[in-house]
């Protein structure tokens, strides 16, 4: 079973790549194939192709007005949240409280007046996923980690965070402490239990390995104070700057419309994706017949769409190619298509004429699951653009700069995943009735 996994923009390397191979084996592999641990799951990377600048980025200027944005970020967000979850007498109690030094890491001590932290009442009003993000915000606040072990990790705090018995045992809590003292219990012992199958890749993290508990209560003890605790403030493996990230996800989005080419002359990009869907195929017939799937982020999502709709369409010798689940995160193909900037794209449809965007031919495409956040400024929705999406709003809780890649880190986001992948197959009438490729 092959799930082909295609980058967004501003990506140069395989940098957090392993983190996502590692949450797509846990928790959307075992929904399509018996032996997991065999699933064939590709990593397409184009970041090679895409944009590169000639001086260096000198034409970007450093001025006074892009420093204070790279500087304030985090003011940003404190004021936001601010306006948004507290009133005027909750402010004075939470910046009393962050003036007592035992809050603070001494590291923090001079963000005190540039962060508002309202203490959080009680972990156990948390639904299971949402103590999953606020688990997995602590295990990413660890600096001893590589992003693989941090998924992996994740990925055993998800669990604990869903467990009926954990959950019993949180109503027992007398205070937020008690129950971060559970947490870090409870998530140590699960890790322990499964130690033996991950140890190699925790090898030389033996240190942080037999204390992951007082690690996680570090990381939780600094997140009970935050107040996008409910929602997670996972910290990303890529934190550019905001105009860092426009700039380089502007240069993408050109360099791929300038050089995308055609069916007839397919350019380096979307002739990446097309070979990940040639071996998808290969290994398809291998394992008899087990479905196509295919995680796309940002850019990716716009990659996919024209293979999908214009490269596979013209191109007979890919005629036998389906994708039988694709999942198009933090993307942005409802606003291209709006703009009508794809191969395929057609004055025939749009307000108009009143006529949607058909969904793409069943032939090479089965279920599409597009997923964007509130807070993610550069993902789009394509409800009321194409037909029949299966078109949903997901919360990472994060701010504005980290939004856009929260999706790829949070167990609850590949479990909402899994859920989706294993109904739309169950489902596929298509697919079980009249395609030949999946067969």
């Amino acid at each position: 079973m092959p799930i082909l996994y295609i980058h967004g923009v501003s990506v140069r390397d395989e940098a957090g790549w392993e983190a996502v191979e590692t949450l797509l084996r846990r928790y959307v592999a075992p929904e399509i194939a018996t032996d997991p641990e065999n699933v064939s799951i590709k990593y397409c990377f184009w970041g090679d192709q895409a944009a590169k600048l000639s001086w260096s980025g000198s034409s970007v200027p450093a001025t006074p007005l892009t420093q204070a944005l790279m500087r304030s970020s985090e003011r940003v967000k404190a004021g936001r949240e601010r306006l948004a979850e507290t009133g005027a007498k909750l402010k004075t109690r939470a910046v009393n409280r962050l003036k007592n030094p035992r809050f603070l890491r001494r590291e923090d001590a001079d963000k005190v007046a540039l962060e508002f932290k309202p203490k959080l009442k009680r972990l156990r009003l948390l639904s299971g996923e949402k103590l999953s993000n606020f688990l997995t915000a602590a295990i990413h606040g660890s600096d001893k980690l590589s992003a693989k072990e941090r998924a992996m990790l994740s990925s055993i705090a998800d669990e604990v965070a869903h467990s009926p018995e954990v959950k019993k045992e949180l109503e027992e809590c007398e205070s937020v402490d008690e129950e971060v003292r559970l947490l870090e219990s409870r998530v140590k012992q699960k890790f322990e239990a499964v130690r033996h199958g991950v140890k190699d890749h925790f090898a030389n993290k033996g240190s942080w390995a037999r204390n992951v508990g007082t690690h996680l209560k570090e990381g939780a003890t600094r997140g009970i104070y935050s107040p996008s605790f409910a929602a997670t403030r996972a910290v990303m493996a890529v934190k550019a700057p905001l105009a860092q990230f426009v700039t380089r996800f502007l240069g993408d989005v050109f360099t791929y419309l300038h050089k995308r080419g055609n069916a007839a002359n397919p350019g380096a990009i979307p002739k990446c994706v097309i070979e990940s869907l040639i071996q998808c195929r290969k290994i398809q017939m291998e394992r008899n017949g087990e479905p196509i799937v295919v995680l796309s982020h940002s850019m990716g999502g716009q990659i996919m769409y024209d293979v999908i709709t214009h490269f596979l369409p013209e191109m007979p010798e890919l005629e036998d190619i389906r994708v039988d689940f694709w999942c198009a995160s933090a993307s942005q193909v409802g606003f291209f298509e709006e703009l009508k900037l794809f191969v395929s794209s057609s004055v025939e449809f749009g307000a108009d004429t009143s006529k949607l965007v058909p969904h793409p031919d069943r032939k090479h495409l089965g279920y599409w699951w597009n997923v964007w956040d509130h807070n993610d400024f550069v993902s789009y929705s394509v409800k009321g653009v194409i037909d029949e999406v299966d078109d949903e709003a997901y919360n990472t809780g994060m701010d504005i700069v980290q939004a856009h890649v929260g999706y790829l880190v949070l167990p609850s986001f590949y479990r909402k995943f899994a859920t989706k992948l294993k109904h739309s197959l169950a489902n596929d009438s298509f697919r079980n009735g009249n395609s030949s490729g999946a067969q």
